[in-house]
């Protein structure tokens, strides 16, 4: 995914993390707005299609939220 036109779905930023259902397809998020709707995803079903965060420098990671566990 790391196109640099794949964008949040939320909020326009730079998009690290695509999620996907069947009845609803596929959405993108900055990684403020995966976390926040992380939880909530998983429990409806939405499953992890893409995740670039692996390839984020520490100090990216460090000045987003903690990504949940799994």
């Amino acid at each position: 995914m790391q196109d640099k036109t794949v964008r949040c779905d939320q909020c326009s930023a730079e998009a690290w993390v695509s999620v996907n259902i069947a009845q609803h397809g596929q959405l993108d998020f900055c990684l403020h707005h995966y976390n926040a709707n992380s939880v909530q995803l998983h429990a409806e079903g939405w499953v992890i299609t893409n995740d670039e965060r692996t390839s984020l420098t520490p100090n990216r990671l460090i000045e987003s939220d903690p990504a949940p566990a799994e």
